[in-house]
């Protein structure tokens, strides 16, 4: 029986932690520029990381039996510290409580949105993920959250280039994220878009459709003057993270950058709902 310790360690870490607080983070900095009181946006942090829970131990549990085929040793159900059995477990009970809160927490609007985007990530973890439509749960994930945002802070909805620009982002970090796992998919037979479009060309595609993002965002909230310099030395660091070190630092980036730009929409995009 696995002990207690290495059991929590490993529940954190197939959490996908680092995702799963950079979007929590964000999403709740959003509601807050968008004017939502502090009490609301613990809300938005209660439930939108509850949600970001359940969709890292769903991914880890129906990615077990290939990671423990792959090799990879990085994931806690390889390494032995957790079992697929309890991160169903988890991973349901987590969701569970999503779905209930989040339309006491995050009202009607804000609500739907956030069960949206997560039956999203799950229709992604139970199968999507590995057909050429892999992108697709993101951008609807992604997209939702000015959704949230403007939902939980008005019940209003956001402008149109906001839920553009959060699913354009949206399709970056899935493509990031996967074309830096193309070698042990092809290993053992599974992947999505990122397979069929090879490792190199998946990470310029995440440049791409991440730059749009960026780039979408800063000329619709920042002076013309900051948009231009902020939005050229992100797209910068983006290309040389795409193509120096085989992208191995990518995705790390492209979590900076929505970070630094969540910040900006807070700093500059005040009334952007």
């Amino acid at each position: 029986m696995t002990p207690v310790a290495p059991r929590l360690r490993g529940l954190v870490l197939a959490s996908h932690p680092g995702p799963s607080v950079v979007v929590t983070a964000v999403v709740t900095l959003l509601a807050a520029a968008a004017g939502a009181p502090a009490r609301t946006c613990l809300g938005v942090a209660l439930v939108v990381l509850l949600g970001q829970l359940s969709v890292g131990w769903c991914n880890d549990a129906v990615d077990a039996a290939a990671d423990v085929a792959a090799g990879r040793s990085e994931k806690p159900v390889v390494r032995g510290l957790v079992g697929a059995a309890l991160l169903w477990k988890v991973a349901l009970v987590a969701l569970a409580l999503a779905v209930l809160l989040s339309p006491v927490l995050l009202g009607a609007v804000g609500g739907t949105a956030h069960i949206s985007a997560v039956l999203a990530a799950w229709a992604y973890d139970l199968g999507l993920k590995d057909t050429r439509w892999s992108p697709l749960p993101y951008a609807v994930a992604f997209g939702m959250v000015p959704v949230v945002a403007a939902g939980v802070a008005r019940q209003a909805l956001p402008p149109a280039w906001a839920v553009a620009a959060a699913a354009a982002l949206g399709v970056g970090a899935h493509l990031a994220n996967t074309a830096r796992e193309v070698p042990s998919d092809v290993t053992v037979g599974r992947g999505g878009l990122a397979v069929r479009l090879g490792e190199g060309r998946a990470r310029l595609a995440a440049v791409l459709a991440f730059g749009v993002g960026v780039v979408v965002v800063l000329v619709a909230v920042a002076p013309p003057a900051v948009a231009l310099v902020l939005a050229a030395g992100q797209v910068a660091a983006l290309v040389a993270a795409a193509t120096l070190a085989r992208g191995r630092h990518l995705f790390g980036v492209l979590l900076l950058v929505v970070g630094v730009d969540a910040v900006l929409l807070v700093v500059f995009g005040v009334g952007w709902v």
